[in-house]
């Protein structure tokens, strides 16, 4: 289950990949929406990004890992005031972190992050990005740290 689309409970189906180029990991997934409980009229759509990541190596616990790429999406809701979709390239992302290997098992990772929306958010009743409402949610900055326990 996932409220990614549509803020219902919704299902989909998700790929993720990695492929080291030498220079760079390129990473990225791929998620089909099945359909939602709360707007079952809501069409299929899917949802995808593509980027680079760098990791580079500060000490044997500690790397800086630099990430950046871009966003595709093709929703459509069919339903909403206004009824929305997505279509295009609609954010692109930047953004660093610094895992700390606390111990074979734990890691501790702080990280700050940059996404730019395009305003591929639009109405489907008038075409063009909708003010007001269901309008993008522009550029935001934001941080946090995540704490990951392998068993």
């Amino acid at each position: 289950n996932s409220p990614v689309f549509f803020g219902g409970d919704g299902d989909e189906v998700k790929l993720d990949f990695r492929r080291d180029l030498g220079f760079a990991a390129l990473v990225g997934s791929f998620s089909y929406y099945l359909g939602d409980v709360i707007f079952p009229q809501a069409d299929p759509g899917f949802y995808g990004n593509i980027g680079l990541e760098k990791a580079i190596g500060i000490t044997d616990n500690i790397s800086l890992v630099l990430a950046g790429g871009v966003g595709y999406a093709d929703i459509n809701s069919g339903v909403g005031v206004p009824p929305f979709s997505v279509r295009g390239w609609n954010h692109y992302y930047l953004t660093a972190s610094l895992p700390i290997q606390l111990n074979c098992r734990t890691t501790l990772t702080p990280y700050i992050g940059y996404n730019g929306q395009n305003g591929s958010l639009t109405s489907i009743a008038n075409p063009v990005t909708t003010p007001g409402g269901l309008a993008p949610d522009g550029h935001q900055l934001h941080g946090g740290v995540a704490l990951s326990v392998t068993f």
